[in-house]
């Protein structure tokens, strides 16, 4: 009997007579695609992008956690360049190399205090804000050069500034006693030219009580080693509201501490009887603070 059965035109093969099926031979597997070139081309660009974006990473460093720490390099060298200012030699000039006369040499050590304030007050400028301890010692530091520069008046209200911060913030006494005796110092100073200059009582009265009143806490209260020198500096000050009109003429220059005259300098007579307002007074002050605060001893 056929093996096939014709159904209609189909022709069934019953399973028993089905072939065996056919394994397919081993194919070897396919090679990984290739990286389209279409994506290469971002490579080259990204590369580049990273590159440029550097300087952001810097300027980031700049603005972000660095800053403290450039500002404070900033302020370093800034400050290195003030005492560079400081060890010039004032005797000479230093365009022609000669020996410059006396005036001349109040004037460098002038300008060289001058300069020096400068860097001063740029490196404080510089600081980070939160270094406000460090901005106020550079603020007093800078003000003392400026008082040898013989910036007085100026001086005088920073100094009084300076005492009420010091104070506020309750910290480092030994500052506070710096700045009491600098502006003791500076308020008889400017006493002493004013009545030189023949001002009102009115006018140069003020002053010389600031002088009073820093020596008379440091001597009463403060102490310690320096005692005797404020004693001396406080019975100085007393001393000079006591003598006359006459008397202040005849004296060349204020106590300098010790109780004794800066030095013979050839007298200087003023007119006597002669009065100004306080404001004349202080411009004259300002124009011969300069020399005056040279033959004061300061700065020297």
């Amino acid at each position: 009997m056929s093996a096939q059965l014709l159904v209609g035109q189909d022709v069934i093969t019953p399973p028993n007579s089905r072939p065996a099926p056919t394994t397919p031979a081993p194919t070897a597997p396919a090679a990984p695609p290739a990286f389209p070139h279409h994506r290469r081309r971002w490579l080259k660009p990204a590369i580049w992008s990273a590159w440029l974006l550097l300087p952001l990473a810097g300027l980031a460093y700049h603005v972000g956690a660095g800053e403290p720490h450039i500002q404070r390099d900033d302020a370093n060298e800034l400050v290195r360049a003030a005492d560079a200012i400081l060890a010039r030699d004032t005797t000479v000039d230093p365009t022609t190399g000669s020996v410059l006369d006396r005036k001349g040499r109040q004037e460098a050590k002038a300008k060289m205090h001058t300069d020096a304030a400068g860097k001063l007050a740029a490196a404080r400028a510089a600081l980070p804000d939160r270094d406000s301890t460090l901005k106020l010692d550079l603020r007093l530091l800078e003000t003392q050069h400026r008082i040898d520069a013989g910036e007085w008046l100026e001086s005088q209200a920073v100094l009084q500034g300076l005492l009420g911060e010091y104070e506020a913030s309750g910290r480092n006494a030994s500052r506070i006693d710096e700045i009491r005796n600098d502006l003791g110092r500076i308020s008889y100073y400017i006493a002493f030219a004013m009545r030189k200059e023949g001002a009102p009582e009115e006018d140069w009265r003020p002053e010389s009580d600031i002088a009073r009143q820093q020596f008379r806490h440091l001597a009463e209260v403060i102490g310690g080693e320096k005692l005797e020198e404020y004693k001396r500096d406080l019975e100085t000050v007393i001393r000079f509201q006591r003598l006359t009109g006459d008397e202040v003429q005849d004296e060349d220059q204020p106590g300098n501490g010790s109780g004794k005259k800066m030095g013979k300098k050839g007298k200087q007579k003023y007119s006597k009887g002669k009065s100004q307002g306080e404001g004349d007074a202080r411009e004259k002050i300002k124009s011969d603070a300069a020399s005056a605060a040279q033959r004061g001893g300061k700065g020297s």
